[in-house]
């Protein structure tokens, strides 16, 4: 069995491993796509109860890698699949909100250095006149 939902990421299974006692197969992504790290970050508890989490161990990387433990339940993966839709939907949809203040916050630097930008400018000339 494979992770019920991929991600857009690619799973690669490492044998069974010890976990909390108990012996399963770990499956791990080295490099977990935004989807997984927002659906983590906003769906922590559902993703753990299905199996998903970080872990260092099946790898020799000195970090931790996204996994999933097939802990051999039976997960309903269409209401899994929307809640990550969800989430993920939610976590893009605050990234935009983000981007577009600080576009907003630009544009109105940009326009209070063009009001404040001629007297300095006309100010630095005139020092540079009078001191060449």
């Amino acid at each position: 069995m494979s992770p019920p939902i991929e991600f857009g990421a690619t799973w690669r299974c490492v044998g069974e491993q010890r976990r909390y006692g108990n012996v399963m197969p770990l499956w791990l992504c080295d490099e977990p796509t935004p989807a997984f790290t927002d659906a983590y970050k906003l769906a922590r508890g559902m993703l753990v109860g299905v199996g998903y989490s970080w872990t260092d161990r099946g790898h020799g990387q000195p970090q931790l890698l996204a996994c999933w433990w097939d802990m051999g339940v039976t997960v309903d993966v269409a209401a899994l699949q929307v809640e990550v839709d969800r989430v993920v939907a939610a976590a893009a949809a605050e990234r935009e909100e983000r981007a577009r203040q600080d576009q907003e916050r630009h544009e109105r630097d940009v326009a209070a250095a063009e009001i404040s930008a001629p007297p300095i400018r006309s100010a630095l000339r005139q020092l540079l006149d009078e001191r060449p």
